[in-house]
């Protein structure tokens, strides 16, 4: 089992973290999101937390028209902007 405490932009394996540290606990088989490592002398679990599925929205659209960037030509609007 690997403790991972993160610490600003990095993280670094520690022995062991105290109340209000962020870590990452690697290694542990069945362990899944939300679940409760406490000691086995004093297991107290805690109410399991709720994770929504991760949630990506794109939008793909095609155009009719060449872009002026593959033609090498400038649109309208950049012709009158430039003069």
């Amino acid at each position: 089992m690997q403790v991972l405490e993160f610490d600003k932009l990095g993280k670094r394996e520690v022995d062991e973290v105290t109340a209000g540290d962020v870590c990452a606990v690697v290694g542990v088989e069945g362990a899944d999101i939300g679940d409760t490592i406490a000691d086995p002398e004093n297991a107290v679990a805690l109410p399991p937390i709720q994770v929504d599925e991760p949630t990506l929205d794109m939008v793909f659209a095609s155009t009719t028209r060449r872009s002026p960037a593959r033609t090498g030509r400038r649109s309208p609007a950049a012709v009158c902007a430039t003069g």
